[in-house]
């Protein structure tokens, strides 16, 4: 925006992109939910987005954040490199078969962190929930901990806690202790979860039926990791249900 956004033209440009309004809608609420529940949500966004604000984050506040994302990073990237090698083991076994036309490979161009490679986003999360241990957590507590404004991260977070509590009934304690044992990043997932139980005021894991269910395909998934079994049926029944495979 003309050269970019500076705090004497953050008004100008909210009131001239006052009227612009973005929703996002995963392929997962697409694909695995009921068809009449995805069209009515569907038809809420249209009614609401019309009358909600773009929101303009004051200048200070987004040098604020900013730093604070600085403090997730330094903690994700080490535990993420160190935990590539067994995100790459289990992807794959992941399902090849996806709608859309795809680049050359399963996951088409890969990512990297630091020096590794990794899947594109649905073979890392898929991955990570396929063995109990939720990527949302990863740097999230031991960040949680130093931040000094977790009011200002709330306010424009608004659903952390939900996201949270969401993804940690898809943790394995258990499994991510034995995971530990043979990878020192897994040690850092536990930091991390311990942290987000302390921040948000419980013990995460799995409680309703489809949770529990995911919990002991991750104990079987470990099992067979490395019998050159194909763990394809196993990794799509977890994905079933949690309702997205990443």
């Amino acid at each position: 925006f003309r050269g970019g956004l500076t705090p004497l033209n953050v008004e100008e440009f909210a009131s001239e992109y006052a009227g612009i309004r973005t929703a996002l809608i995963q392929s997962a609420f697409r694909y695995d939910y009921p068809k009449k529940e995805v069209i009515n949500g569907i038809k809420k966004l249209d009614t609401l987005l019309p009358k909600k604000k773009a929101g303009i984050i004051p200048v200070l506040e987004q040098a604020e954040l900013t730093q604070m994302i600085k403090v997730f990073e330094g903690f994700y990237k080490p535990t993420i490199e160190k935990l590539a090698p067994l995100i790459n083991q289990v992807v794959d076994h992941f399902p090849k078969r996806r709608e859309r036309v795809q680049h050359t490979g399963l996951f088409g161009y890969s990512r990297g962190v630091g020096k590794v490679k990794l899947p594109r986003a649905i073979g890392f999360t898929g991955a990570l929930y396929s063995l109990g241990m939720p990527p949302e957590l990863i740097s999230t507590g031991r960040a949680l901990k130093l931040l000094k404004n977790l009011k200002l991260l709330e306010e424009y977070y608004i659903n952390l806690r939900k996201d949270l509590l969401r993804a940690g009934g898809f943790v394995n304690r258990e499994l991510i202790k034995k995971l530990a044992k043979l990878n020192p990043a897994a040690s850092d997932y536990l930091e991390d979860l311990e942290a987000v139980e302390e921040y948000l005021g419980e013990q995460l894991g799995p409680k309703t039926e489809q949770e529990i269910a995911h919990q002991k395909i991750s104990n079987s998934i470990f099992k067979r990791l490395n019998s050159g079994k194909s763990l394809e049926k196993l990794i799509t029944r977890q994905a079933i249900l949690r309702r997205s495979l990443g």
